[in-house]
């Protein structure tokens, strides 16, 4: 069987990620809850007999404070997604803030996004940029060599994130 290549046309957001996962959400309750709690010990010590029901509030109300703020950071980014994407496990271009229904075009530049079948296969990854974590995957695919030739879009749906991508791929003979 002949080498083949993959090559990536587009790549279209139908609908980004949902926002913030549940981590990140526990974390900034989290950290909003203890600000309220150390807040509420210091007024505390003036008030007494208060000070149990008012940490508890004060408690809760800094863990809403926090995740109002994790959806406040949120809403600049909603409907977006700052992608790359990997091609053989290689990341291909710099992050790329990515609106729903918008179109990543690279047909003008074939030789950056074509690659070689590697062992049989070529795996497509579209990744998450993320700056205070690690980067997350918002899913992939992966051709075999019994794929096709010719032009073909195809949809990655990652079910965790709620982002649902289309990609426009090329495969050929090297």
């Amino acid at each position: 069987m002949s080498k083949k290549t993959c090559r990536l046309m587009s790549v279209r957001c139908i609908c980004p990620s949902g926002g913030a996962d549940g981590v990140a959400k526990s974390v900034f309750a989290a950290v909003g809850g203890a600000i309220g709690a150390a807040t509420t010990i210091s007024a505390g010590a003036v008030t007494g007999g208060t000070l149990i029901l008012a940490t508890g509030l004060a408690v809760a109300s800094g863990a809403s404070a926090g995740v109002a703020a994790i959806k406040g950071l949120d809403s600049v980014f909603m409907g977006s997604d700052e992608i790359y994407i990997k091609m053989n496990g290689v990341k291909k271009c710099r992050e790329r803030v990515i609106k729903s229904q918008e179109v990543l075009d690279w047909r003008p530049d074939p030789a950056s996004w074509t690659v070689e079948f590697v062992d049989g296969k070529c795996f497509i990854e579209i990744m998450e940029y993320d700056w205070a974590s690690a980067d997350d995957s918002l899913g992939g695919i992966e051709f075999d060599e019994n794929i096709r030739l010719g032009q073909e879009h195809y949809l990655i749906h990652h079910e965790e994130s709620a982002s649902l991508y289309e990609i426009w791929v090329e495969i050929a003979e090297a």
